[in-house]
């Protein structure tokens, strides 16, 4: 029982040492590396040396560089270095006994220098500053600590920056590209994407879990109050006090003036209108552009929010239940949540918690340009009965592209 915390560690810091010199020879070389197979092959030389009482086997940083810079091209080398090791040992040590320690030295930092690579640190922290700040962080603590406490102290950090990337995962508000059914961040193409009024698009990129769920619930209401404070401020003024946002009326008409020269008259929704934000009266009727702040069509807040699943490769329970509690409060204020082009594992799993059917099936999409266009024709008919369609929430459908679950064999699969 005493061993086994020894044990574990040099398995550690053996196996660590082997990989990385491995690494960086086959990335020297141009050859494809399998960790798995070096693992079985550690794991292999140690089982058979045990049997002789031999000492722990480790791939060698220092005779690795050395065998390398002395062009050793296939494992033969490993053979021969082996048996010239075996016979200095039985007959030559004599021989050695009076050579200084510092030319073993000199031998052994010439091979082992090449294999630092300044580069790499550079390109970490032109590329990612979090892995050049694990990269200081290991080298110091195996420079100052011991080998084991920098492993460590790098494994931590590492599993450290995975839990947070996991936990906090990039959310971005999407738009509709110029003249395309592609959809992609506002934040990314600012001048080339455009956004409907009403309807809020957003894309989850990781797959929702429990670690997750609950920042991903805050960032979609903060995607639509902000909606609504931007296109809306003085309705958030007057509902719950002061934004922080100082926009006037007439600002905001100078705006719509200017852009009135980019309006193209069409009758398709989905048209685009190049520099302006598209409102539901464009949709019904022919647009007009009034003051934002006094047309009661563009005044009415958000009726839409489309949760975009396609990066969503899996989600857990307790993701459902946040959806769940998202879709019962989007529910109260009068906010239809529609989710497009859920993956077949995440679909089985809305399905098997009855989730799909809260949402209604009819707000389940193969696609989000088929969600807009769906939520558009809704808006649309809302314009022109002054109420909103909700039939969806009670299994209607208003376009073929929805999703449909059927049972085949105890296996769901998706008619679209």
């Amino acid at each position: 029982g005493d061993l086994i915390g020894p044990a574990l560690g040099i398995a550690v810091v053996g196996f660590m040492e082997s990989i990385a010199v491995a690494k960086q020879l086959a990335s020297r070389h141009k050859y494809d590396l399998d960790s798995s197979t070096e693992l079985i092959g550690l794991g292999m030389a140690n089982l058979a040396g045990a049997i002789f009482q031999s000492y722990p086997v480790t791939g060698s940083l220092s005779r690795s560089a050395v065998n390398d810079d002395a062009g050793a091209k296939s494992r033969v080398s490993g053979i021969v270095t082996a048996t010239l090791v075996g016979l200095v040992l039985l007959f030559l040590t004599s021989v050695f006994f009076y050579m200084p320690l510092s030319v073993l030295a000199a031998i052994v930092i010439s091979g082992v220098s090449a294999l630092f690579d300044y580069g790499e640190a550079i390109y970490l922290w032109s590329v990612h500053k979090f892995d050049f700040f694990v990269w200081c962080a290991a080298f110091l603590g195996t420079m100052f600590l011991g080998v084991e406490i920098g492993l460590a102290i790098a494994v931590v950090l590492s599993l450290g920056i995975v839990l947070f990337e996991s936990a906090y995962p990039h959310t971005a508000v999407l738009g509709r590209l110029l003249g395309t059914s592609t959809y992609r961040s506002v934040q990314q193409y600012p001048d080339v994407t455009e956004r409907y009024d009403g309807i809020v698009i957003v894309r989850v990129d990781a797959p929702l879990f429990f670690a997750n769920a609950q920042h991903v619930r805050e960032k979609m209401w903060e995607y639509v109050d902000k909606e609504e404070e931007r296109f809306h401020p003085q309705q958030q003024r007057g509902a719950g006090g002061a934004t922080g946002l100082n926009v006037d009326a007439s600002s905001t008409e100078r705006e719509h003036e200017e852009k009135i020269d980019d309006f193209e008259d069409n009758q398709d929704p989905l048209v685009p209108v190049q520099g302006r934000r598209r409102c539901r009266s464009d949709i019904t009727t022919q647009p007009s552009f009034s003051d934002a702040t006094n047309s009661s069509d563009c005044e009415r807040k958000i009726q839409f929010i489309i949760l975009d699943l396609s990066p969503v490769a899996r989600i857990d329970t307790t993701a459902l239940h946040i959806l769940s509690d998202m879709n019962d409060s989007f529910i109260a204020r009068d906010v239809t949540m529609c989710l497009s082009n859920p993956t077949k594992i995440v679909m089985q799993r809305l399905i098997a918690s009855g989730l799909d059917k809260d949402i209604g099936r009819g707000n389940i999409f193969v696609d989000t340009h088929y969600a807009v266009e769906s939520c558009l024709e809704k808006l649309a008919q809302s314009s022109v009965s002054g109420e909103i369609f909700q039939g969806e929430r009670d299994g209607l459908s208003s376009t073929s592209s929805s999703i449909e679950p059927v049972d085949v064999d105890g296996n769901y699969h998706l008619l679209l």
